[in-house]
Formats: structure tokens, sequence, C-alpha cells
């Protein structure tokens, strides 16, 4: 088993981010650094067989071929997908829990149409039936899980929890998936994140609008959450990050109040139009609200933040540390997944060695 080593950061609160070089240590705490060096970053992860219809899009550290944009008129709104969603979901009497309808389109933002001249990947979707559709997105999280499972099989996971229950969705709920997976998908989602160059996928955060809207007043209020425009983002991001000069290859940007991510991705936006490429950077990232929390997660991937991310789940001013906090849960979750690895190829050989077995006695 591979030994990971932990950043070490030091926080520097800059109103919106806390930006700071860190160096490679296996220190338990995180000390300041200088802001003079810089970590290791680990390979991007390896990409898995391709899902039921599509291969999601993963985040690499190599540099994308020039993306060709489409024109604005062409560019789906995500407010109108949200409010199609959200019509969607109520109008099926979807119920209360939120997370399921969140899921169905975080899963859908990690297909992308990898051939052009290939079959257009909404029509398959929407082709398929309610309970067939269930079977993709399962198949569709545990592909996710195997090539990203800190942030799909943990931080992720208030949002695909319900399709591993042993119990199957009441019929209801599978209609009401299927009809927000319809909503979202001719309101044009594809057209926001379905491109394979992850500059292409970075313009919005469509899953930010879709639990805004789905979430009740009261709640929003109770939780203080409230969606900051794209634009405003990115005026901000651009006042920090400033021109780019003191920015290197291993520093951390960090939000201590994340939400789905929305200032990461204008930071994101803005360190690739100043010719960086946020897969080199360490993003770490503190939510109170488990589903905010996962749709970051999932944004994180779609946004091509790459293999760096740390997303703490909690208060984060009840919180010391809440990045040596999110390091270590990312570390026990890669744990786990090595053990259920070792596992699964444990059994898989016992049982080729048995059928082996049976095939030479009945010789």
């Amino acid at each position: 088993m591979s030994k990971r080593r932990r950043p070490k950061a030091r926080q520097v609160q800059l109103d919106l981010f806390d930006l700071a070089g860190s160096e490679e240590t296996t220190a338990p705490t995180l000390p300041a650094p200088t802001r003079e060096t810089t970590i290791e970053l680990p390979e991007p992860p390896k990409a898995a067989p391709p899902a039921a219809l599509a291969t999601a899009a993963l985040a690499t550290t190599k540099k994308n071929p020039a993306p060709v944009r489409p024109a604005p008129a062409l560019r789906s709104s995500p407010l109108r997908i949200a409010e199609r969603v959200a019509d969607a979901w109520h109008s099926h009497h979807g119920g209360g829990d939120i997370a399921i309808p969140v899921g169905v389109v975080a899963a859908l933002s990690m297909f992308s149409q990898w051939d052009r001249n290939g079959q257009d990947v909404a029509a398959q979707f929407l082709a398929l039936d309610a309970d067939e559709l269930l079977n993709v997105l399962r198949d569709l999280w545990s592909c996710m899980w195997v090539q990203a499972p800190y942030l799909i099989g943990t931080v992720a996971r208030p949002l695909h929890w319900w399709l591993y229950e042993e119990r199957t969705p009441e019929r209801y709920i599978v209609k009401a998936v299927q009809a927000v997976a319809h909503a979202a998908l001719k309101g044009g989602l594809l057209a926001i994140t379905g491109y394979r160059a992850p500059e292409m996928r970075t313009d919005d955060d469509a899953l930010g609008l879709v639990l805004t809207l789905l979430r009740s007043k009261g709640a929003m209020s109770g939780l203080a959450q409230y969606f900051t425009p794209g634009p405003v983002c990115e005026v901000m991001a651009r006042f920090v990050l400033g021109n780019g000069d003191d920015l290197r290859a291993g520093m951390w940007i960090g939000e201590p109040a994340a939400g789905t991510g929305g200032m990461l991705r204008a930071a994101a936006v803005v360190l690739r139009d100043l010719g960086h490429n946020p897969a080199n950077f360490g993003w770490g990232l503190s939510e109170l609200d488990p589903i905010a929390a996962a749709c970051a997660a999932v944004n994180s991937i779609t946004w091509g933040l790459g293999p760096n991310v740390l997303i703490h789940v909690g208060n984060t001013l009840a919180a010391d540390d809440w990045m040596a906090l999110a390091f270590k849960q990312r570390a026990d979750a890669l744990d786990h997944f090595e053990n259920v690895q070792f596992v699964a190829a444990t059994i898989a050989a016992t049982e080729q060695a048995t059928a082996l077995m049976k095939k030479l006695g009945a010789a």
C-alpha cells in the first residue's frame, strides 16, 4: 500500500480565499510554510472503463487542445435548467429529499459527448425507461467511485446513497427521477457540462442553481446559504488572484464557506486565463451543508480542479484546523478503497482457482 503524504499549508485570509504555498511533509498538523515552496502533486486518476452510455469526463493535468466554443445563442441557461428540474420534481411529487433530484443532475453533468460523430448522449438517455435510467445512474456513480473514491464515495455520498439501498425506491420517486433527467437534458445541461475539455465545462455552476431552487427559502435562510452569481464570483476572483505573478503550481487555494464551489469555479477560470492549469494547484473547501459539499465534490471533477481537492463538511468556525480534518478523511477514504480493491481481487482469484480445480477434477 502506497504511503500518502499530506500537504503543509498556511491559512492566509484574503477575504474569500486562503492562498498559500505548501511543502510536502508527513507532519500531523499544517503549520505555516514558505510561499516559495511547492508540493509534489500525485498523478491524476487513471481512466476507468466507460459507463453504460458514455465515458465520464475526467480531469487530467495534461493540457487539452484548444476547444471550439458554441455561439452564445446556443449556450443553455443554467437558470432555465434549474427551473425545469425543480418543476419536474415537485410536479411529480418526488418528496422532500432534494438530494435525489440534485444527485440526478450531478450524475448527468459527469457525462460527455466524447465522439462528435457518435450517437447523441442526451437522446440515449431520453430513450431509456425509468428502471433502465436508474441502472445507468447506478453504473455511473459506481464507475466514478472507482476513479475518485474520496470525492464520490465519501463527500458526494448524499447524492447517490439512495440508489444502493436494499429496498427499491418507490415508483413515484422513480418516475420523478426520470422526469428530472428529462427536464435537465431537454433544458440543455450537456451543452454546459458535456464537453471533454474542462475549460469548456467551467462557465457555470448549474448544480448551485438547481440546489437553490429546490431548497425552501426557510432552509436557505437557516443555512445562511445564498447563491452568488457567476460574474460576481469572477470579479472577486480576479481581484484576489491579481495578475498571476505570485501564483505557482503547488499553491493551495481555499474557501472556508464554499457552498457548491462557485468561488472556486471562478478561480479556475481566472487561473486558466492567466495561463495556469487548475489541476496543478491544491484546493481546500469547507461547507456546513452536506448536500452543497457533495455538489462541490462533483463540480471539482467537472471543472477539472485535479486530484488535490480537500472538502471539509462541517462548521468552519468550530474547526481549529479544517484542512487537517479534510486531509484525514481523504486518507481514510483512500485506505478503505484500497482495502476493498484487495478484498475484491482476493475473491476473484479464489473463484478462478476454484473453477480451475473443478475443471482439473472433471478431467
